[in-house]
C-alpha cells in the first residue's frame, strides 16, 4: 500500500524525541506518505533526523502556537499537491493497527464525506471522542453529545488492501456519522478550499481542536465519519514546561471570543463556564451537577413510564474497570467488604442486563453509584479493597431514572431502556421475580 498522495503534519513544542518517535513510526507503517514537521524549538536534533529521513522540516516561531503551525504545514503540502491530510498529535505512535487505508477508502467511496477521524488507544484500552456538536450562537451555548448514546447507524464497506479498490460488501471497514472525532484525522483536499476552514492563529493549544471542527461544520457542506479502525496509540508525555504552555487561561479566552460562547458542556465529561465577573476571561469548570442535569435533557421526552421507574441520584459513581473477567462470588465478595466498611453501592450501566439474562456478571467494566459522598479516608480505603481485587477506580458523576431490582445486598441499577426492554419480555412484574 502507498500513500504518496498522503501528506501528515507533525507540530513539535518541547518535545523532539517524542515527535521524533512519532515520525518514525508513521513513516514504518504508511509507505510513501509525505510528512511535514513544524518545529517551534529549532530543535537541532529533530532538524538533523527530519532531514535524514526525507521529512519537510519547517523552524516557527518559538510558541507560535498549534493554529499557525497546522495552517502552515497544511499550505506546504497543498502546494506539493497532496490530495489527503492526516493530522494528530505529536506523541502519537502508530504501529500495523493504522489501518490509514481505511480512512482513505472511505474519503474516496464518499462524496458527502471529507474527514475521517479515527480511535486512539490509550494505557490499551480505546478511547472515544466521537460525538454530535450543537452550536447555538444566539443563547451562546455548545453542546457535544457522544454519538454512542445515541443509537448511530453504522455504515459498512469493504476495502481491498492491494489495489485500495472499494465494494460495498459487509467486512472490513465500518464507520459511523459524527460532527467532531479526535485530534487524528485524515482529510480531502476540497475541505480547505475554503480558507476559513483553518485552525485559530490565536490559539496555542487549548480548544484548537473543538475550533477547527466548528469552522468546518460551519463552513463546508461535507460530512464527518468515525472509522474506529482507524488508529493511534497515544502516549502521553507532558512536563511542567509543557503543561505551562498548554493550560494557559489565554486560550480559553480567544477561545471563547471567537466562538461567541458563555458555556460548553460536554455530556459526560468536563463541561466549562468561561464567563467570570461579566467578563469572558477565564474557563471555570462547571459543578458536576450541571452537567448531570444537561445529561438528563434527552429523556425528558420518553418518560412514558416514569410512574413506576424509581429516581435515583448517585453524586458519586466509581468507574471500575476489571482486567480480566471476574466471577459472580468475587465480585460479591468485594461488594461485602465495601459494604462492611459502610460505603453502599448500587450496580448502573452495561451490566444490570447481564445479570438478570444469565445470573453473573460477565463483564470487563463495572460502574458503582454510591448512595452518599465518599470521605477522603473511604476513598483511600476503596483504592486499597480494589487493588485487593486487581480493580481500577476513577470517579465520575451520574444521575438516571432506572428501577430498582434486589439481589442479595445489593440494588441492581436498571436505566430505563433496559426497564423497557425487559417489560416486553417479561411483563411490568419482572422486577419482582
Amino acid at each position: 500500500m502507498n500513500y504518496e498522495n498522503v501528506g501528515s503534519i507533525v507540530i513539535n513544542l518541547l518535545r523532539p524525541d517524542t515527535t521524533i518517535q512519532c515520525i518514525s513510526s508513521l513513516l514504518k507503517h504508511a509507505n510513501g506518505i509525505k510528512i511535514y514537521c513544524g518545529d517551534q524549538d529549532g530543535d537541532l536534533n529533530l532538524k538533523k533526523f527530519c532531514k535524514s529521513v526525507d521529512v519537510r522540516y519547517i523552524k516557527l516561531r518559538k510558541d507560535c502556537g498549534i493554529g499557525v503551525a497546522r495552517n502552515k504545514l497544511v499550505e506546504m503540502a497543498l502546494a506539493d499537491g497532496c490530495e489527503y491530510f492526516m493530522w494528530g498529535d505529536n506523541d502519537f505512535i502508530y504501529n500495523e493497527n493504522l489501518n490509514l487505508y481505511h480512512a482513505r477508502a472511505i474519503l474516496e467511496d464518499n462524496k458527502g464525506i471529507g474527514v475521517v477521524g479515527g480511535s486512539l488507544i490509550e494505557h490499551n484500552k480505546v478511547v472515544h471522542y466521537e460525538k454530535y456538536m450543537y452550536y447555538d450562537k444566539k443563547r451562546r451555548i455548545l453542546t457535544f453529545v457522544p454519538i454512542n448514546q445515541c443509537y448511530p447507524k453504522t455504515y459498512i464497506m469493504n476495502a481491498d488492501p492491494v489495489t485500495n479498490k472499494t465494494y460495498y460488501l459487509p467486512g472490513e471497514i465500518s464507520y459511523k456519522l459524527c460532527d467532531i472525532t479526535f485530534n487524528f484525522c485524515l482529510a480531502k483536499k476540497e475541505v480547505w478550499r475554503n480558507n476559513k476552514i483553518r485552525w485559530h492563529n490565536k490559539i496555542k493549544v487549548r480548544f484548537e481542536h473543538s475550533y477547527w471542527f466548528i469552522m468546518f461544520q460551519k463552513y463546508s457542506k461535507l460530512k464527518v465519519a468515525y472509522c474506529s479502525s482507524f488508529q493511534a496509540i497515544h502516549k502521553k508525555f507532558r512536563t511542567p514546561e509543557y503543561d505551562k504552555f498548554r493550560n494557559r487561561d489565554s486560550d480559553s479566552t480567544i477561545y471563547a471570543k471567537a466562538l461567541g460562547i458563555d458555556v460548553m458542556f460536554s455530556i459526560g465529561e468536563a463541561s466549562f463556564d468561561f464567563t467570570a465577573l461579566g467578563q469572558v476571561s477565564r474557563a471555570y469548570k462547571i459543578d458536576k451537577r450541571a452537567e448531570v442535569a444537561t445529561s438528563q435533557l434527552h429523556y425528558n421526552n420518553l418518560m412514558v413510564t416514569k410512574d413506576y421507574v424509581d429516581r435515583k441520584i448517585s453524586e458519586n459513581l466509581l468507574d471500575i474497570e476489571i482486567s480480566d473477567y471476574i466471577d459472580t462470588e468475587k465480585l460479591q465478595e468485594f461488594f461485602r467488604e465495601l459494604i462492611s466498611h459502610n460505603i453502599k453501592v448500587i450496580v448502573v450501566d452495561k451490566t444490570c442486563l447481564s445479570f438478570i439474562n444469565h445470573g453473573q456478571f460477565r463483564v470487563t467494566k463495572l460502574h458503582l453509584g454510591t448512595e452518599s459522598d465518599i470521605l477522603p479516608k473511604q476513598v483511600t480505603l476503596l483504592t486499597t479493597l480494589a487493588n485487593k481485587f486487581n480493580i481500577r477506580i476513577s470517579t465520575i458523576t451520574w444521575e438516571s431514572r432506572t428501577k430498582i431490582k434486589k439481589w442479595k445486598e445489593l440494588d441492581i441499577h436498571v436505566p430505563l431502556p433496559v426497564v423497557n426492554y425487559l417489560e416486553k419480555l417479561f411483563g411490568s412484574g419482572w422486577a419482582d421475580e
